[in-house]
């Protein structure tokens, strides 16, 4: 799985454990698998020490837990290194034993569902497994946060209440827009999902504010990435001060507005004239894909077309 240099964000992963030195060990470990996150991780061996990090920073989202944490609990151990977050609810955590699975290991994980993994310790040190296991997680990671956010059954009601406002041709434009603009861009995984349900989000919250507002976790992260209305002008988003991925929802907004009135292909062509290998990242991906973007709104555009009734 390919990851960009702000895959993780401004996330923290923090190790803990008892045993002496094989947190230390286990971030050495972890560096070496990712150098570019280094600065992300952090290990302890003393409670208080932890507790005060996680507190201090309120951004640890991956919590490594070895069973031997002390005499509280698994998980009441790792319910306190989560709950410092400004976002706990999105903060899971894996487990690791010392050779063998344990009884109270696999109870926490069963009374636990943001226990997402359960791993020996001797595999996560071991230097050529550990940028597999590393991604294995990661995976789980996504998977578990996605699910917490935006469940299976909230996402199909989401996607059908915003096609009561625009049609699905329209959405599917915008979304895989979206999609394009940001596998070039260097966003973070959570910047990543949020854009993927943009289009769906935003219509949402213009039309059924008080169902997206429900669901506080979501609007707190969409406010991060949500377009600048104001803003109508793609060349004036590349070169402004907003970050990554609130410029890529924004010239999706543009773009899909655009699109609406059947002017894109010659948008396009006058923006991205002009554009050089100097230009902003986001003008030179879209000078990349101008084709394909011109595609994608043909194809919709095809698809709204009414079907005419054939005279005989």
């Amino acid at each position: 799985m390919s990851m960009h240099t702000r895959a993780f964000g401004e996330m923290h992963i923090l190790i803990y454990g008892q045993d002496p030195l094989v947190p230390m060990k286990l971030e050495q470990t972890f560096a070496q698998a990712r150098p570019a996150d280094e600065i992300r991780f952090d290990s302890f061996e003393d409670y208080d020490q932890a507790y005060d990090f996680a507190k201090e920073n309120k951004s640890v989202g991956l919590v490594f837990l070895l069973e031997n944490c002390g005499e509280m609990d698994l998980n009441s151990v790792y319910k306190q290194f989560s709950k410092l977050g400004e976002q706990q609810d999105t903060c899971f955590g894996v487990l690791i034993h010392n050779g063998q699975e344990s009884f109270k290991g696999l109870r926490a994980m069963k009374d636990n569902d943001h226990l997402i993994a359960y791993y020996d310790v001797n595999d996560l040190l071991d230097a050529d497994k550990a940028p597999f296991l590393l991604k294995e997680i990661w995976e789980k990671y996504q998977e578990a946060f996605e699910k917490q956010v935006i469940p299976s059954a909230l996402a199909q009601t989401y996607r059908s209440m915003a096609l009561l406002h625009v049609n699905e041709e329209e959405l599917n434009f915008r979304q895989r827009l979206c999609t394009l603009l940001t596998g070039e861009m260097n966003v973070s995984w959570k910047e990543g999902f949020l854009l993927k349900w943009h289009p769906v989000l935003e219509v949402l919250e213009k039309d059924e504010g008080n169902v997206l507002h429900a669901n506080k976790t979501l609007t707190d992260y969409y406010a991060a990435i949500k377009p600048d209305a104001g803003m109508k002008d793609i060349t004036a988003v590349a070169n402004g001060e907003m970050g990554v991925a609130q410029k890529v929802a924004t010239a999706t907004t543009i773009l899909g507005d655009v699109a609406q009135a059947q002017g894109l292909e010659t948008f396009l062509q006058e923006t991205l004239a002009n554009v050089s290998p100097r230009s902003k990242a986001l003008l030179r991906t879209m000078k990349r894909h101008q084709d394909r973007i011109v595609e994608f709104s043909q194809t919709s555009t095809k698809q709204q077309a009414p079907r005419l009734l054939k005279v005989v």
